[in-house]
């Protein structure tokens, strides 16, 4: 039989928490859908940017110069 001290039980412990913790796991899913949505808005906000400098350039060109 396998013997382990008291260090032994605090690391599985440690381990049990961290790996199979219910509050764990909801944070590490809310964490990725917080990221996914995040991610979602970058893209919006690049087109969004970019639809917005090729209208300022449009503008730019129509300027007397």
């Amino acid at each position: 039989m396998i013997r382990l001290g008291l260090g032994g039980f605090v690391l599985i412990y440690f381990i049990y928490l961290g790996f199979f913790n219910k509050n764990s796991w909801i944070i590490h899913h809310r964490l990725c859908a917080q990221k996914k949505q995040l991610t979602k808005e970058i893209y919006d906000i690049r087109d969004k940017n970019a639809k917005l400098q090729k209208e300022y350039l449009e503008l730019k060109n129509l300027e007397p110069q």
